[in-house]
């Protein structure tokens, strides 16, 4: 599942979403309201399972951290859920992971039940989402401790002052919150030696890589990309810029094969998608930087070759002048049948007049689909919380915050942001800061929203040596780890991440 992919990488999405439909907390509920009660006391339980054929113990320590705002007042918390091995023996220099999901106003709900020890049973098309949670035998918990982050807004956090918000929901800002966290975390947990990786999803991602470049008091061993916003280009649609074209391409030739609308002929859908950014790097990427300067006769073989790729009339791409977006490819591959395919998921599809030109998320018959007619991920989490884990907090857990989206600060407020934003130089700066720094990016091929490609694009223009990279593109979608078999490939890359980081860094690897 490591075949690199051989060129260019991503398509913006600002949403990395729970794992089932959004949750509608309770109408007392309001994510930006001050909630002074005492900081409920840290949870510790035991509990023990069966991960990766190894029969292992481990301790569950949930709870929140107090953060000052600008006058040293306690302005907000932060909630973490930690999974630490104990049968092990010394834990001082065990890997310790920290994972966060985007948005940015998403909680970690999505990796904590997709990556962490208990996940939802697999949901089977047309049937309700099972309530219980199961264990997840592929977790890499046999590999690394892992602490889940729920940022400001989010999960059970809260606000202790009007506004405070505001201090925390920023790039850099939310950087510094999630990093005080893993600093805390490491220093009352005794952990300071052990190797410390940090996982982001989506917007996650682009919190890593801040993260990484700010990190200048805590050692960061490795940088876990998934699904990940980088370089905001990549989904930019504006006039000059044909990135997310080229970005999309391959995803939409593996989404038509896998509907059958192209034949793959004899091609997992991987290779199909390897093959399609041949082409979108070379030939398809130097057609749209002609411009208008394209011949007829060129301009007509590249039209013809993309209707052999993702399935499209010659005459609709034309009409597009080559630039196929990710819109007009989910309302036209399935046109024909009335149908119309998901965006975070493109296996998944809906039924065109439902969704057609509904703004994200209302357009993504992929998000719709998870509702399934069960409990949201935010009741079984508060069960799972209260009941299982011990913690006791009588405010519901919010698996996703819209508002905070809303009230994101990506530097328009200090003028700072223009068209494009970029994270890919502070990934640089902490690559040249350490030497022993490496970075893993990962997604599925299935994802329109963010891209593998874009990805893979953006990393690719990081000044460091190729061989501190590792790669892992999957059949799945945003989520990739709701795919089984994205899941297993996924956690076993991890590990194997993990290991040969640590492995370098100990023989002194450049």
């Amino acid at each position: 599942m490591n075949t690199p992919v051989r060129g260019l990488v991503v398509g913006l999405c600002l949403l990395a979403f729970a794992s089932n439909a959004f949750p509608q907390a309770p109408a007392w509920f309001d994510p930006t309201r001050v909630d002074d009660s005492p900081v409920a006391p840290i949870a510790r339980t035991q509990h023990a399972g069966t991960f990766n054929n190894t029969e292992l113990t481990y301790d569950v320590i949930a709870g929140e951290l107090l953060l000052s705002g600008a006058d040293g007042e306690p302005a907000a918390t932060m909630f973490s859920t930690a999974y630490v091995r104990t049968d092990n023996g010394a834990q001082s220099n065990r890997p310790v992971m920290f994972l966060f999901n985007g948005g940015p106003g998403a909680s970690s709900s999505p990796l904590h039940l997709g990556i962490g020890p208990m996940r939802r049973p697999e949901q089977k098309e047309g049937e309700p989402a099972e309530d219980a949670l199961v264990i997840n035998p592929v977790s890499p918990i046999d590999a690394t401790d892992m602490v889940f982050v729920d940022p400001v807004g989010t999960g059970f956090t809260r606000l202790l002052k009007d506004d405070a918000g505001e201090q925390f929901w920023g790039i850099e800002s939310d950087a510094d919150s999630v990093l005080l966290l893993i600093k805390t975390w490491l220093e009352k947990n005794d952990r300071d030696e052990s190797p410390v990786f940090i996982l982001g999803e989506s917007y996650g991602g682009t919190r890593a890589a801040a993260i990484a470049g700010q990190a200048e008091e805590v050692h960061i061993s490795g940088v876990l990309l998934l699904s990940p916003a980088l370089d905001f280009s990549a989904g930019a649609r504006v006039v000059g810029n044909n990135l997310p074209y080229v970005f999309l391409l391959p995803s939409m030739a593996a989404t038509a094969a896998y509907h059958g609308v192209v034949d793959p002929a004899g091609r997992s859908f991987l290779q199909v998608f390897y093959d399609a950014a041949d082409y979108a790097q070379s030939d398809y990427a130097a057609a749209l930087y002609q411009g208008h300067d394209i011949s007829a006769e060129e301009k007509q073989a590249v039209a013809s070759r993309l209707s052999e790729l993702i399935g499209l009339d010659e005459s609709f791409i034309l009409q597009r002048n080559l630039r196929i977006g990710s819109s007009e490819f989910m309302d036209e591959l399935l046109a024909d049948e009335g149908m119309r395919v998901g965006r975070l998921d493109t296996r998944v599809k809906g039924l065109l007049e439902e969704y057609k030109d509904k703004r994200p998320p209302g357009n993504d018959p992929s998000m719709s689909s998870k509702s399934g007619g069960g409990r949201s991920t935010g009741e079984v989490l508060d069960e799972y919380f209260a009941e299982s884990l011990g913690v006791k907090i009588d405010r519901p857990y919010r698996t996703l915050n819209l508002d905070l989206n809303q009230k994101w600060d990506y530097g328009q407020k200090s003028g700072q942001l223009k068209t494009y934003f970029s994270v890919v130089p502070q990934l640089q700066e902490a690559m040249q800061r350490d030497p022993d720094l490496r970075v893993f990016v990962g997604g599925g091929v299935f994802d329109i929203g963010t891209p593998i490609m874009a990805a893979r694009y953006a990393t690719n223009q990081v000044d460091a040596s190729p061989d501190r990279f590792m790669f892992g593109g999957y059949e799945g979608g945003h989520t990739t780890f709701e795919h089984e078999a994205s899941r297993i490939a996924l956690s076993d890359d991890i590990r194997t991440f993990i290991a040969t980081t640590i492995e370098r860094a100990g023989n002194g690897a450049d």
